[in-house]
Order: structure tokens, then C-alpha cells, then sequence
């Protein structure tokens, strides 16, 4: 019988996840606190997530803001949202590096479990801290963590779940001053001093640019910090 084989470095990172999930639920199974299994996975991600009323002034503003934010359609149905708070992050966060915006992160349903127990990774510190092997393939402004203005281009990395539920959050970035390109730049490990952060331009008939959707990207994790997560359908 031929031994099973992993053969891409993004289903070793999604493995190593469910068995660094599997190892905290064990472990807090064993303290006896959970009643259910339920409660130890929750547990297990190491976040806070509260359930957001629907009837509530705020999911009424968060919905309104994902559906104000898109550009290209309007196809994003809304079906959850939850609050999210990671302690270390909130209490890391550069609060004071102005401006700060709301912007969004989308990303596979098979990666959600990663992304909410240990947060969003610097490509660096993806490669040290799970061993993965790092892709050939880089972001078109360095290894940073990506981030949009427009919910439908975060959407379009986002995959369905068995019930055709998607996943993608709204962090808060702390942009400080950005450094905006209209070129595809390669190899950038932080924004150019004085900078804090980068930006691709979008393409529109007045300017001319390389990238389609705009991007903003930061290359220090503690200038972001989620905020909400957004249960959607197209």
C-alpha cells in the first residue's frame, strides 16, 4: 500500500492547522472545564467571537458598510456577522498611527481555523513558525499582509463552505503614511522610510496602473487587528 503523500506547501500549512487545533482541544478536553466538543473547539481558536444582532445599530452600520464598499457588483448577501477580539492583537495595536481604516481580508474556507486562532502571518513568520516552504509566487508589493477597500475583491478569494457559506473579516490597519505605487513591485520586506505602508493603485480610464483592485499592504502585524467577520453569499 502506497503511503499517503502532502503534496503542496498550502495543504501542509492547512494540516499542520488541524493538527494544532486537534492538539488544543485535547489538551483542554483534559481540563475537564467543556462540556462539549463544541465548547473545547471554540476554546481552541483563542479569539473572542459574538454573535452580532441582526436588528442592532451596529450590524446595520457593518452592513451597510460592506455593501457600500464594492465596486464592481453588488452580489455579497450578508448572513452572519460576529465581533472578533484577539486580546494580543488589540493590545499590540499601533492605535496611534493615523489614519486608521476598516478594510478587508478574504481567504479559502479551509483557512479560517489558521487565521482566527493565530492570526493574520507575515509571509516570514508563516515560513518560521509552521516550517512551510515558502511559494515562488510573491504579492505584487513584497511580502506584507493584503488588504482591500472593496468587500467584492476580498470576496473573490473566498470559497464556499458545505452549507455555500463564505468567510472574510474586517480588520482595522493602522496605515500611517502610505507610500501609493501604479508598478508591480517586487521584493519589498517593509514600505520605503518614511512610509508605514504601500498601496496599488486601481486602474480607472484616468490613470494608468498595473493593478486592477486597490491594495494596501502592511509588513508589520501589530498595524492591524481583526474586527469583524463577515458569514456571506454570492
Amino acid at each position: 500500500m502506497l503511503a499517503a503523500t502532502i503534496g503542496t506547501s498550502q495543504a501542509i500549512k492547512q494540516k499542520e492547522e488541524l493538527l494544532e487545533l486537534m492538539k488544543d482541544m485535547l489538551e483542554l478536553s483534559k481540563s475537564g472545564v467543556f462540556e462539549s466538543a463544541a465548547a473545547a473547539k471554540y476554546a481552541a481558536l483563542r479569539c473572542k467571537l459574538t454573535f452580532i444582532e441582526p436588528s442592532s445599530y451596529e450590524f446595520q452600520s457593518l452592513k451597510d458598510f460592506v455593501i457600500d464598499s464594492q465596486v464592481h457588483s453588488k452580489d455579497i448577501k450578508i448572513k452572519r456577522l460576529f465581533k472578533i477580539e484577539r486580546e494580543k492583537e488589540i493590545t499590540q495595536f499601533k492605535h496611534n498611527l493615523d489614519p486608521v481604516e476598516k478594510l478587508f481580508h478574504g481567504s479559502r474556507i479551509s483557512n479560517w481555523v489558521g487565521l482566527l486562532s493565530r492570526g493574520l502571518l507575515l509571509p516570514q513568520v508563516a515560513v518560521a513558525r509552521l516550517g512551510v516552504r515558502k511559494s515562488a509566487a510573491q504579492g505584487w508589493l513584497g511580502d506584507g499582509l493584503y488588504f482591500g477597500n472593496a468587500a467584492d475583491t476580498a470576496g473573490k478569494y473566498c470559497t464556499p463552505g458545505e452549507n455555500n457559506s463564505r468567510l472574510m473579516m474586517i480588520c482595522k490597519v493602522a496605515l500611517g503614511l502610505t507610500k501609493d505605487y501604479t508598478k508591480i513591485t517586487y521584493g519589498l520586506t517593509s514600505a520605503p522610510s518614511p512610509f508605514n505602508s504601500t498601496h496599488g493603485i486601481r486602474a480607472t480610464p484616468g490613470v494608468i496602473s498595473d493593478f486592477t483592485e486597490d491594495e494596501f499592504v502592511i509588513y508589520d502585524d501589530t498595524q492591524q487587528h481583526q474586527h469583524c467577520l463577515i458569514e456571506f453569499t454570492i
